[in-house]
């Protein structure tokens, strides 16, 4: 995990992945908090702060979901014209999400995770990212 040296004695691997997460997790960065929180457990598996870390981010997410209604079976499309399309440059995931949603008038929420070999978290909360930017938006299936 970047930030955190290999061959590290295990109580500075804790610190540092510790640090990780609350950073990431304060950050709304969910998906780096959870690996970084999940790391922590390989490290010190009783550790209850990250235990209740992972809790925490998952709930959060859960309410985020719910809240924008990205149910599996919702449809989204682009919500801005294809030349208003942000440079996606800066960020992969973003990169490989819009030109799915580009070459296609609608998709699932399902299909869209079908597509891309990035895990779940991390497409949920790019799909989440680019709802609040109203980038695409989210239909009823």
């Amino acid at each position: 995990m970047a930030g955190v040296a290999p061959g590290a004695d295990p109580e500075t691997r804790r610190t540092a992945l510790l640090e990780l997460a609350e950073r990431a997790h304060a950050a709304d960065d969910l998906s780096q908090a959870r690996a970084a929180y999940s790391a922590l457990l390989l490290v010190d598996p009783e550790n209850g702060i990250a235990r209740r870390g992972i809790a925490e981010v998952d709930a959060e997410l859960a309410g985020l979901i719910r809240e924008r209604r990205l149910f599996a079976d919702r449809r989204l499309r682009l919500a801005v014209p294809v030349d208003a399309v942000p440079d996606t440059a800066r960020n992969p995931l973003e990169a490989a999400i819009l030109p799915l949603l580009i070459a296609n008038e609608w998709l699932t929420v399902t299909e869209v995770l079908a597509h891309l070999p990035h895990p779940e978290l991390s497409v949920m909360e790019m799909l989440i990212r680019l709802v609040d930017r109203g980038v695409i938006s989210v239909q009823p299936a």
